[in-house]
């Protein structure tokens, strides 16, 4: 991770926000490895210079209608008296594992991967119960993703495979933008294999679950989400050091839709 410090200038419109900025990359000299125990120092341009245009898109404008509020109001109504306002789910979508903490292992054994910084795609699924009185959700998660550090005639790849129970409690309504937290319990199995050689590790792993959800009808039968888990030191044990898997998981959209309310709705 770098922290540059950025200036510019932003015009907002109706329709569009234009923005000119640019930065300077104090951070901007580190080493790299030229053999396994040889460094070069590298330097980079520490300024860059960046020029935006954004165009809004308001795709609940219709919502706003006396028309539309009055059909939503009824479909609210009607998913309340079938009891489908509580409802399962089903949700899928893609995520970013990005690491948080730097291995030991690969200090100890391979110190000239110990500064790359791993991040990879991880498919998020997830099935659940949503429970409107209480606002809040239980739901299982499943997540997969691997790394690779390649270099020197060594390979060192990695994997996670995780599925979580997790209940989260949606905390409050800022104009369809709805922020929720809770507690994610799961089975993690994890396994790194260094030139060929496979270790593995099993192991129950308790983290944290936050993130938000895009919900400006109640009544729709789908909604988008953004989920954001951690899980605090976790990482499996190879010949007394640790390889870290305490990524942050970014889940940039996932789309969830609420088996059922479609059916009852098109009746």
């Amino acid at each position: 991770f770098t922290y540059p410090v950025q200036f510019g200038l932003t015009y907002t419109s109706n329709n569009w926000h234009i923005s000119a900025s640019g930065y300077y990359n104090y951070q901007n000299e580190f080493d790299y490895f030229i053999s396994p125990t040889e460094r070069a120092k590298v330097r980079l341009n520490p300024v860059s210079f960046n020029i935006s245009l954004l165009r809004y898109i308001d795709t609940d404008r219709e919502a706003r209608t006396p028309k539309a509020v009055g059909q939503i109001n009824r479909d609210y109504d009607i998913l309340k008296n079938k009891g489908l306002l509580n409802s399962w789910f089903f949700g899928v979508g893609p995520s970013s594992a990005l690491r948080m903490t730097k291995s030991s292992y690969l200090k100890e054994n391979y110190p000239f991967f110990y500064d790359d910084f791993s991040t990879t795609l991880v498919p998020d699924l997830t099935f659940g119960r949503y429970f409107h009185k209480v606002d809040a959700n239980l739901n299982l998660s499943y997540r997969t993703y691997g790394g690779r550090y390649e270099g020197f005639d060594t390979e060192i790849k990695t994997r996670r495979h995780s599925i979580g129970i997790e209940s989260v409690k949606f905390l409050f309504d800022y104009l369809g933008f709805v922020p929720f937290a809770g507690p994610i319990l799961s089975y993690e199995n994890l396994s790194t294999s260094v030139n060929g050689t496979v270790y593995n590790e099993n192991k129950l792993a308790l983290g944290l679950t936050f993130g938000w959800d895009i919900r400006v009808i109640k009544s729709r039968e789908f909604l988008l989400r953004t989920n954001l888990r951690y899980y605090p030191n976790l990482h499996m044990d190879i010949n007394g050091d640790k390889m870290m898997f305490d990524h942050l998981e970014f889940n940039f959209i996932q789309f969830v839709y609420f088996i059922g309310r479609k059916k009852a709705l098109s009746k």
